[in-house]
């Protein structure tokens, strides 16, 4: 029974504590809806003024970062003492190529340029590391004055002087900057310094990205093309380097020369009689480049039958590179000795039989044009027809938009005069009396 009695007792007990919460709490329910209501409050509060800080943080952050850039983009310096050869870097092609060319041109005729609107044609314009590092390249090389020299900057003085015999010899933007268009800019200064001051440049980044030659294409095509011209150009690449991370590493090695003679490659390539390609996968399944190649290939012997035509086929799985990459590489040589160069990379969304396909039909349309150099080749052979002594004649297909501004750019610096004509209808053959530029160093 004691068990029970005390059952009874404490349910008892603990629904006369649960009857005593009840009416405590009725007794006190605007109280407690009161204190929610402020604590609700608060956190509110403290949440808003929270919100508030960070904004004016951010705020604060955000004008110290303008204060900064209005005090570090200055005005360029007028220098009225200098006569600037002014140059409009939104004209025509308005890309990285204006830039180049004409710092390069400006370097050597010692001739001091102001560019503007650098790169406005493209998204972003304005200078980017690779164009940077090529500029400040050069610009050490003959001891210039650079005013704006900035990545972003839109607007530089470039102001080159007497030759620097212990200039600087590594090159890298610390990007996936395309080598390639390092080695475009450096090339022309290089041919013309002291012959005892050759050395290899060593030169980091890309070695095939996106809208510019690939080192390989330099090691398989320009190269023998500037042979013919009587220029000696060594590339050997450590390593490959791809989009974003870069890395590549390339050793360059130019022979310097006392001028360049006129060339004339004006006649007509004739058939193709050989085609080699490299196709190459980077941290990517080798069947990848294998369908690239397959397709390309399904596409080339419709127009040049294996009967007549030796092809010659490289796959490469590149083991060195930071990132994952795939392209290919194809290169036609003709009966007159003409070389025609196409390349391809892969890109996101982009099926590797699409990557084969554009590769073979460039090159098949090239061909088809009656051209002696690929539609990439014609522009990077202007700037040495231009400081060449005589006159020099190339053939080639449609002018590319690259090929018109380099001659309109060449031929403000260097008084060179260039004639086009056409000979068919998707040929024409640039004829370029030069500026017989001679280094002084022999």
């Amino acid at each position: 029974g004691i068990n029970a009695e005390y059952g009874d007792f404490h349910f008892f007990h603990f629904n006369k504590q649960k009857q005593q919460q009840k009416l405590f709490l009725n007794q006190n329910k605007q109280y407690f809806s009161k204190m929610a209501t402020r604590s609700g409050n608060q956190r509110r509060n403290r949440q808003n003024q929270n919100r508030q800080n960070q904004n004016q943080n951010q705020n604060q952050t955000q004008n110290r970062q303008t204060q900064t850039q209005k005090e570090y983009i200055e005005p360029l310096p007028t220098r009225p003492e200098i006569n600037f050869v002014e140059i409009d870097g939104s004209f025509m092609e308005g890309g990285g190529q204006v830039l180049r060319n004409t710092s390069a041109l400006s370097a050597l005729l010692q001739r001091p340029i102001r560019i503007r609107d650098i790169r406005k044609n493209r998204a972003k314009g304005g200078l980017k590391a690779q164009h940077l590092n090529g500029i400040l390249f050069i610009g050490n090389i003959f001891n210039a004055t650079i005013d704006g020299a900035f990545i972003g900057a839109t607007e530089i003085n470039f102001i080159p002087s007497s030759f620097n015999n212990s200039f600087r010899t590594i090159v890298d933007p610390g990007t996936a900057g395309s080598i390639g268009l390092l080695i475009q800019v450096s090339l022309p200064c290089l041919l013309f310094i002291p012959p005892t001051c050759q050395q290899e440049i060593e030169m980091r980044g890309g070695t095939f990205v996106t809208t510019s030659p690939p080192v390989e294409t330099f090691i398989n095509a320009y190269c023998t093309i500037l042979e013919k011209i009587g220029i000696n150009l060594n590339l050997r690449i450590v390593r490959n380097g791809y989009f974003p991370k870069g890395n590549g590493q390339v050793f360059m090695n130019v022979k310097p020369i006392a001028k360049i003679n006129a060339f004339d490659f004006s006649m007509s390539p004739g058939k193709i009689t050989q085609i080699n390609a490299i196709a190459f996968v980077s941290k990517l399944d080798r069947s990848i480049a294998e369908r690239i190649w397959s397709t390309a290939f399904h596409e080339l012997k419709k127009h040049f039958p294996i009967t007549e035509v030796a092809y010659n086929i490289e796959i490469k799985e590149d083991r060195s590179a930071l990132d994952t990459a795939t392209g290919i590489i194809i290169i036609a040589k003709t009966e007159a000795g003409a070389i025609l160069a196409i390349d391809k990379i892969g890109e996101k969304g982009k099926r590797a039989e699409q990557v084969g396909y554009e590769a073979a039909y460039n090159l098949i349309e090239d061909h088809q044009s009656d051209a002696y150099f690929d539609r990439y080749t014609q522009d990077q052979l202007i700037i040495l027809m231009a400081l060449a002594e005589g006159t020099s004649k190339i053939r080639c297909g449609e002018l590319t938009l690259h090929t018109q501004t380099a001659i309109h750019f060449a031929q403000l610096l260097t008084g060179a005069k260039f004639v086009i004509n056409k000979v068919g209808e998707k040929t024409n053959v640039i004829e370029c009396e030069g500026c017989a530029y001679k280094n002084i160093h022999f």
